[in-house]
């Protein structure tokens, strides 16, 4: 192989991905489930980045239907373009290890959300009963362990 020439090889990245972890610690949540009557209520994470982009995970003790609640991924800063979204959230077990049983997964794949005029819209959310929190509840807390991938759109033909 020492006569073969020089191979040049040129090697790109098609896609434009991220993925963010996130663990959002909920205390006093028999609290937060009788301070929350309406299903519009929430408490929510500080912000964090994941693609350029500035998310947030909002805990709704009261949405979801009676029994349920629900855990939103709200985008927090404008876009231009379209994005794929994916949002995974379970809850950590009493050990600290993230439970597959309550593991929920909202996607969605080449979906165009234009996000420039709203902030604060919810782009994906998941709905747990409050009948399975007693193995995840520790003095009166729980942690929320969420996922968020992002996927740019692709680039559109001329």
């Amino acid at each position: 192989m020492a006569n073969s020439p020089a191979t040049n090889i040129t090697r790109m990245n098609l896609t434009v991905a991220a993925s963010g972890v996130i663990q959002f610690k909920v205390e006093g949540y028999s609290f937060t489930k009788e301070d929350v009557k309406s299903d519009r209520g929430y408490y929510q994470s500080e912000a964090f980045r994941v693609g350029g982009f500035d998310w947030a995970v909002r805990y709704y003790p009261s949405k979801g239907g009676p029994g349920k609640y629900e855990v939103a991924l709200a985008v927090l800063s404008r876009s231009a373009g379209g994005l794929g979204v994916r949002f995974t959230s379970t809850l950590l077990c009493k050990s600290g290890t993230p439970s597959v049983e309550m593991k929920a997964v909202a996607a969605t794949t080449n979906v165009p959300y234009n996000y420039c005029p709203i902030r604060g819209t919810i782009v994906l959310s998941v709905v747990f009963p409050h009948e399975s929190m007693a193995e995840f509840v520790v003095e009166d807390s729980f942690v929320l362990h969420c996922t968020v991938s992002v996927l740019k759109k692709p680039v559109a033909p001329f």
